[in-house]
C-alpha cells in the first residue's frame, strides 16, 4: 500500500451548481415479483412521508432484514395480492 503524502490542488474555476438531479415528478415503485417469497411486514403507510434509505418493510421470515425506499416522497398506495406492488 502506498501513502500520498502530499496532494494535489486542482484549480477548478466557478460555482457549485446545486440544480436537483432527479425529477419531482418522478414515480418509484418496488413490485412483488422482485421480492420472490417475501412475506412483508409494512412499517409505513400510504400517506406517510418517506426520506431516501428509509425503511419500507421488514421480511417476516427474517426479522431484522429491512427494505428501504429508492427514493423520497410520499407513500400513494399499497396494493397488496397476488402482484403486490408499492407504489412511493
Amino acid at each position: 500500500m502506498q501513502k500520498i503524502r502530499n496532494g494535489l490542488d486542482i484549480p477548478i474555476s466557478g460555482s457549485l451548481n446545486t440544480r436537483s438531479l432527479t425529477s419531482k415528478n418522478q414515480d418509484r415503485s418496488t413490485g412483488g415479483a422482485d421480492y420472490h417469497g417475501l412475506k412483508p411486514s409494512m412499517l409505513v403507510k400510504e400517506g406517510d412521508r418517506v426520506k431516501i434509505g428509509q425503511p419500507l418493510f421488514e421480511d417476516k421470515k427474517n426479522k431484522g432484514v429491512l427494505f428501504t425506499s429508492p427514493g423520497g416522497g410520499v407513500i400513494e398506495s399499497v396494493n397488496r395480492g397476488i402482484k403486490e406492488h408499492y407504489s412511493l
